[in-house]
């Protein structure tokens, strides 16, 4: 999963110890400051770090981030110098960019709407009737996106306690999977901003720790803090390791299923939309089918059995892909196929694993144009 933070910087990410696997093992896959274009990211604000160790950060026993296993891009695209309208123009251009190289799901802990020194006139600042999801610039840009296949998350904002109290742009984009915050008991935190968007469509979407959100700093320290910027990247990881888990599944589904698993799901509201999601709910309403109405995917039903295995193992199908043609591989935890072989599926499928040396396999299966692939354990 390639995932994509936008935000003021990410200094000395490079350099702490609780970052340190996701810079060892490469997986920052590509770095641009549209501010002062340029590809060092890391002698900027902090705000980003923050934020990216929130989902990237593996030290056990000081800190785990949601989706630590992922590959990144970091792009700053805000100075936080001065709010400004360029500002929206980068968050475009950073888009544009993240499309280009395949990102999955982009966490933007940004938002828009009104701007300060020359730029604070009519002419520039946004009111509450343009939050309709496609007026702004920085909305625009979000919707297409979206469109585009991205899972864009992006924090509500933190105005609920202030005169303008509604979400930021692109907050209120209806495709986009806009974030609030909660306290620690999942109660609405006061400063969390408030839907729904200027068309009525009910905003946030989701909800999450926002208030004490556990993060690490530049000193490679883990602190709290308060915030919608800190509660979305705890379900943009959410959502990058559930859809990891069904890549099947488009974008908009994935959302559908967070806001199906949220604590508030029968009750939405406009503070804290479906509330806080739960990843093994969400799997369970994937499996059973009821994503946007779509029929139980077939691959979801396979059988690994028995794990972890000490001889043989055997894969079990459902009827609805028996005598179907398929390719099965078993894969190293390093990402080497160590064997594989086009089969006609029948109910059973004995597979040896004498020859494997102790440890974690990966067994995929592809059929029907889809993949799944299912773990096990060689003892």
């Amino acid at each position: 999963m390639l995932v994509a933070i936008f935000d003021a910087g990410f200094n000395r990410a490079n350099e702490l110890e609780y970052l340190k696997p996701l810079f060892s093992e490469n997986r920052v896959l590509d770095t641009h400051d549209f501010i002062s274009r340029n590809s060092n990211v890391y002698d900027d604000d902090s705000h980003g770090l923050n934020v990216l160790s929130i989902i990237a950060s593996n030290q056990p026993g000081t800190m785990i981030g949601a989706a630590f296993k992922a590959n990144f891009v970091l792009y700053r695209t805000e100075n936080v110098l001065m709010e400004t309208p360029y500002e929206e123009v980068t968050w475009l251009l950073a888009a544009e960019r993240a499309d280009s190289i395949g990102v999955d799901v982009i966490n933007s802990s940004l938002g828009y709407n009104t701007f300060e020194g020359e730029f604070n006139t009519s002419a520039y600042n946004y009111t509450y009737q343009n939050l309709d999801g496609k007026t702004t610039i920085v909305s625009r840009a979000a919707r297409i996106a979206t469109r585009k296949g991205i899972l864009v998350v992006n924090s509500a904002g933190n105005e609920g306690n202030k005169a303008w109290k509604y979400i930021t742009a692109p907050a209120d984009v209806d495709s986009v999977l806009s974030v609030g915050a909660t306290t620690l008991d999942k109660s609405y935190a006061l400063f969390s901003s408030v839907g729904p968007n200027a068309i009525g469509q009910q905003k946030p979407d989701v909800s999450a720790v926002g208030s004490g959100t556990v993060f690490g700093n530049s000193n490679g320290n883990v602190t709290t803090g308060n915030g919608t910027s800190y509660s979305a990247p705890l379900i943009a990881g959410l959502a990058t390791i559930l859809w990891q888990a069904f890549p099947n599944l488009t974008a908009q589904e994935i959302i559908q299923a967070l806001k199906k698993s949220g604590h508030l799901a029968g009750t939405p509201d406009n503070l804290l939309g479906f509330g806080v999601p739960n990843a093994a709910s969400a799997e369970e309403i994937i499996k059973n089918g009821i994503v946007l109405g779509t029929e139980p995917e077939p691959l979801n039903a396979i059988v690994l059995s028995p794990n972890p295995v000490q001889q043989d193992l055997t894969l079990t199908f459902p009827a609805s892909l028996l005598g179907k043609k398929s390719t099965v591989s078993i894969i190293s935890q390093s990402g080497k196929t160590l064997w594989g072989s086009q089969v006609i599926l029948s109910k059973i499928l004995p597979l040896q694993t004498n020859n494997l040396a102790a440890g974690l396999y990966l067994i995929k299966v592809d059929v029907l144009n889809r993949s799944r692939t299912l773990k096990f354990i060689k003892q």
